[in-house]
């Protein structure tokens, strides 16, 4: 057993390496779960602007985590890494449905198939907020588009039936 050092010595600096890019990595998911809220709450004051701005700088930094981590794929499945995830597919795909353009496919945002499902279910949530501003304005055809727009979501969500390890969609 001469090379124990040796093999003990390599293993200990590629998981330091490993931990300090978990660390880092951490941070900029933070950053990412900020911007994307901050974009949400500003598609609801209709400052579409802001909430573009917002989404771009939350994808720029999702594509600085994924070329950092290329030798630690694994750090990419990570929770933390999904709910960064989750929550720029959410702001993404509500800005796209406010915006009445056509919402982005997961590789356009740079999200798993499962983040994106999951931040598609959140984006209901969203839209009965809107809905409920739109109520209290009086503006019951745009209430309506929403209902519409929720239905068709949650009925589509409905079709994927996977166990909760793979897709943790809540059934409800």
């Amino acid at each position: 057993m001469k090379n124990l050092d040796e093999i003990a010595d390599m293993i200990e600096l590629e998981l330091n390496e490993k931990d300090e890019l978990r660390e880092k990595t951490l941070k900029q998911c933070r950053d990412i779960l900020r911007e994307s809220r901050k974009s949400i709450k500003a598609v609801h004051a209709r400052e579409v602007k802001k909430a573009k701005k917002g989404i771009e700088r939350a994808k720029e930094l999702l594509f600085e985590i994924k070329d950092d981590v290329r030798n630690h794929p694994d750090i990419l499945t990570a929770g933390y890494m999904e709910n960064a995830m989750q929550e720029l597919a959410e702001a993404s795909i509500f800005l796209a449905l406010i915006e009445d353009e056509d919402i982005p496919a997961p590789d356009e945002i740079g999200v798993s198939s499962t983040a994106y499902l999951m931040g598609l279910a959140d984006v209901v949530g969203e839209l009965r907020r809107r809905g409920v501003y739109l109520l209290k304005d009086g503006n019951l055809e745009e209430v309506e588009e929403m209902l519409a727009t929720m239905e068709e979501i949650c009925d589509r969500l409905i079709e994927f039936d996977y166990p909760s390890g793979l897709l943790p969609i809540k059934r409800k």
